[in-house]
């Protein structure tokens, strides 16, 4: 994913060209999942790019995780991106449950277990994320990981049923799908000329 791309002609006509892409939120991503369907492969630069946020409300801390969810229905492919932090949180929440479960019933050894491996789950997903390019969560929020792995699920049902997102102050109606509603990406292949293009 990212706002500038480089592209070979013969590549992007494999793919569908840029019209098919139509009603797509995040076009940069759907442009990347068509050609590595097409067989193409896609390269990234060598660093990742830095995007910070910081001092924000829980309201736009909130608005955001929700529209980066709505996003990522359309865009973020599930293997090899996805699935490994999801697998990651499932545990988290058995594990929390399940040491839960073994306090209630008074089993000392199980409910230790179970706690270390709950919090062995954010370490283990902060360095899934420094792989992936992410940047280091200093110790001071360590205790932001567990919060969010907590939250995710709630803001995945939100986005799952979501119809509307805000993007640059302006508001975009959705359909079930997670596009953009009333968009249709046109049944001919191939990148249209500049003669034909609007």
């Amino acid at each position: 994913m990212g706002q500038t791309m480089v592209l070979r002609r013969r590549a992007l006509e494999a793919a569908g060209g840029l019209g098919a892409s139509a009603g797509q939120l995040v076009d940069d991503m759907d442009i990347g999942a068509r050609l590595a369907h097409a067989g193409f492969r896609n390269v990234p630069i060598g660093a990742p790019i830095a995007i910070r946020s910081e001092g924000m409300t829980w309201a736009a801390f909130r608005a955001l995780a929700l529209r980066w969810m709505i996003y990522s229905r359309t865009g973020i492919p599930l293997w090899p991106f996805g699935m490994p932090a999801m697998v990651l949180m499932l545990a988290f929440h058995v594990t929390v449950i399940a040491a839960i479960i073994a306090v209630w019933l008074g089993t000392l050894i199980g409910a230790t277990l179970f706690t270390l491996a709950a919090l062995a789950e954010p370490l283990a997903l902060q360095a899934l994320r420094r792989r992936q390019g992410a940047a280091p969560v200093p110790l001071r929020l360590m205790w932001a990981i567990p919060l969010v792995l907590w939250l995710i699920p709630l803001f995945f049902v939100q986005a799952l049923f979501a119809r509307t997102v805000e993007w640059s102050g302006r508001r975009y109606t959705l359909d079930p799908g997670g596009r953009l509603r009333g968009v249709r990406p046109p049944t001919t292949r191939g990148v249209p000329t500049a003669r034909g293009a609007r």
